[in-house]
């Protein structure tokens, strides 16, 4: 996807409906200076529309660009008839074949069970588990009780033990939180390492793991993040969880089957509005009061932005398959 220009006014929407009549997938958004960028979904088209965004620019009246409303609205309901069918026929075929399940999602699925149970089906301070895998564990020494905050954060980390990025995603606090996530692994992560292949799928689940647990760690308390605690014999980092990797699966399908139009990754609606609404509960600073309990938005937000920027790439087979 690439960013054509800028209208000035509402007069966007007569040409997007233009060029989406003549079979050329495109978007709006707010513009942060004001008015709307235009992005064009396929490069093949960027030059055809730059040329009519040209003439656009000088005959904005023009009545061509008023009347392709209706072919453009037909345009779009033939993508989501095509998209709907898709998914039918995808549906029929798993019924009748029996797919082995992909390896490396399925292995994250039994690490994280496996890491539940042995922390006692809780994040357990006391647990082995639990301090090898949290993002920060160290003795209440002297050396450790005078260090600054963010030295302190990153004890392990300048020691080495950069595993730790990783592997508080297999940490979980509770059954429901380790079911809510493991669910979105299932639903998406399988899907998208049989589609993209095993090796584009490390590589967003290791990006999605360690920059939003570096970045949940290091940030200060006043901005939510998540602060060392010292519990006596020893200081901990007391935050887990897959959320922050099953955001980024969610921004990836969302990405690809939204803007780029991969049948394969279309979301309903319902299921955007739901993880938006949870995220927003988070940032808002909505989730103590109402759920009883913190939730590790930078874990969230930054996955989700890897998400994107995975899926907006030419990364993956469907980037370049279509």
């Amino acid at each position: 996807m690439r960013k054509l220009g800028t209208f000035p006014d509402d007069n966007a929407q007569h040409f997007v409906n233009y060029l989406v009549a003549q079979e050329m997938p495109a978007q709006i958004s707010p513009a942060p200076s004001g008015g709307f960028d235009l992005w064009i979904v396929e490069e093949d088209h960027f030059a055809t529309a730059k040329q009519e965004f040209a003439h656009f620019v000088a005959n904005p009246l023009d009545p061509k660009y008023r009347k392709s409303s209706a072919k453009a609205d037909q345009v779009r309901q033939k993508h989501v008839d095509r998209v709907r069918s898709y998914q039918k026929n995808a549906r029929a075929v798993n019924q009748r074949t029996t797919r082995r399940a992909p390896p490396i999602s399925t292995s994250i699925l039994v690490a994280a069970i496996l890491a539940f149970a042995m922390s006692n089906f809780q994040f357990d301070y006391t647990s082995p588990i639990v301090q090898g895998m949290a993002f920060m564990f160290a003795p209440s020494t002297a050396e450790v009780n005078s260090m600054g905050v963010l030295e302190r954060q990153c004890y392990n980390l300048m020691r080495g033990e950069l595993w730790r990025l990783v592997t508080p995603a297999l940490l979980h606090m509770s059954f429901a939180h380790i079911v809510f996530n493991m669910f979105w692994l299932v639903k998406l992560g399988f899907s998208i390492e049989r589609r993209e292949g095993k090796w584009c799928f490390i590589g967003l689940v290791l990006a999605a793991a360690a920059i939003p647990n570096f970045m949940q760690a290091v940030m200060p308390p006043s901005l939510d993040g998540s602060p060392a605690y010292d519990l006596g014999p020893f200081w901990i980092v007391p935050f887990g969880g897959f959320s922050g990797v099953a955001y980024a699966l969610f921004g990836f399908a969302w990405m690809r089957g939204t803007w780029k139009f991969v049948p394969e990754y279309f979301l309903m609606p319902s299921t955007v509005i739901v993880a938006m609404a949870w995220l927003l509960l988070g940032v808002l600073d909505l989730d103590e009061n109402l759920l009883g309990f913190r939730m590790a938005d930078w874990a969230h937000c930054g996955g989700l932005f890897v998400g994107l920027l995975f899926g907006s790439t030419s990364i993956g087979r469907s980037a370049t398959q279509r």
